[in-house]
């Protein structure tokens, strides 16, 4: 077994599929460096980690606890594997210092490259720098969509050979029946309350069709520091434009996965969102924004991505468009779930994780060919 230590910025919920990988991996026995220890690890596999989203002094403090902890356990890991941005960026150099060899996981480029604002575009050739060294110190870099991966090979050729295509997976109840001719169609989107999901595009587009035969469901917790937002959604709720659950976990939100027919996801900025793949094992028909996440996703005739700069048109269009059709919305729906479970179930990142951490474990350079061609 390969002992490694994955070390990410937050708590991932239960279902997550790095924790279900560490439960069903044949290959690797993995030990989780994480701010808080969720119910289904053992204390014997959870090592805590102070580390939070965003970038802050007080990840000096976390990144001195991690290299003291790496140093002193280095004989104990054959890897070390960093999830997120800022761990992506310098967990390599703490390994490296502690001579453990270690990967990381492009969970996507979030804000710093789908944003136009002047901070972003200053950021971007500091990032693209970092992750220079960052790869160079590392074994491999894992990316979850293959646009993420391609933009970063295109900056940095000399490191092609370590970029590899991972995707994710989720495990969900799969759905074989839906209300698809039902009246009215239930549209839903599952998102926290936050402006780059999009959720703003959702409600507007549920304004704009109100009383035109469709039901628009939005389930997510309120974000901090978006009140704002929050209220625009009560507001939205109680006019009778949208019907808001709030935050749904486990069977009640599987029960509403069933219920609705149409996804809708208009987010700026993911890597390989889990609830785009849970309405794939549902066969919800996916409407989502064009970006490259969704563009591995949404194809060969399996859901629609909304134009962009347009978005709230495109969304309207589109469902107008499948209450109209249901055979359309059916095929959609059908060609979507095919897509998902032959791609991005559980088990099928963990045959693909268990297979790299094989040959970066038994190759010393972790380039051989058999390597390489996992990236395809």
């Amino acid at each position: 077994m390969v002992r490694v230590f994955n070390v990410i910025n937050q708590t991932p919920p239960q279902n997550d599929y790095r924790i279900l990988y560490a439960r069903r991996s044949q290959v690797a026995n993995v030990v989780f460096g994480l701010p808080g220890r969720p119910l289904t690890i053992q204390d014997s596999a959870f090592v805590h980690m102070g580390f939070s989203e965003g970038i802050g002094i007080a990840d000096l403090a976390h990144f001195l606890r991690l290299l003291r902890y790496l140093w002193r356990h280095r004989t104990e890991y054959q890897m070390a594997h960093f999830f997120t941005t800022k761990l992506h960026l310098f967990g390599p150099l703490c390994a490296r210092i502690c001579g453990l060899p270690s990967i990381v996981t492009i969970t996507g480029f979030g804000r710093t490259f789908n944003r136009s604002d002047l901070r972003y575009r200053l950021i971007r050739p500091v990032y693209v720098n970092l992750m220079r060294f960052s790869m160079y110190l590392s074994k491999a870099a894992l990316f979850q969509n293959r646009g993420d991966m391609d933009w970063l090979s295109e900056r940095l050729p000399g490191l092609k050979h370590k970029m590899f295509f991972i995707g994710s997976g989720a495990d969900a109840d799969v759905v074989n029946e839906k209300p698809f001719h039902d009246k009215p169609l239930y549209v839903l989107m599952v998102a926290r309350l936050m402006p780059d999901k999009g959720v703003r595009v959702f409600v507007d587009a549920a304004r704009r069709l109100h009383g035109q035969g469709l039901q628009f469901v939005l389930v997510g917790p309120e974000s901090v520091g978006q009140k704002s937002l929050y209220q625009e959604v009560l507001q939205a709720h109680q006019e009778g434009v949208i019907d808001y659950r709030g935050e749904l976990t486990g069977q009640d939100l599987a029960a509403l996965y069933k219920e609705c027919c149409v996804f809708v996801f208009p987010s700026r900025g993911e890597g390989m969102p889990r609830v785009m793949l849970e309405a794939g094992h549902a066969r919800m028909c996916p409407v989502a924004s064009d970006i490259p996440a969704h563009r591995d996703l949404v194809k060969n005739g399996g859901g629609f991505l909304l134009a962009h700069n347009d978005e709230l048109e495109s969304l309207v269009k589109y469902l107008q468009r499948l209450e109209a059709d249901r055979s359309e919305l059916m095929r959609n729906a059908q060609a979507y779930q095919t897509h998902i479970l032959k791609n991005y179930t559980v088990d099928a990142y963990v045959k693909r994780l268990d297979e790299l951490f094989l040959e970066l474990t038994s190759d010393t350079d972790g380039e051989s060919e058999k390597v390489r061609r996992l990236a395809a």
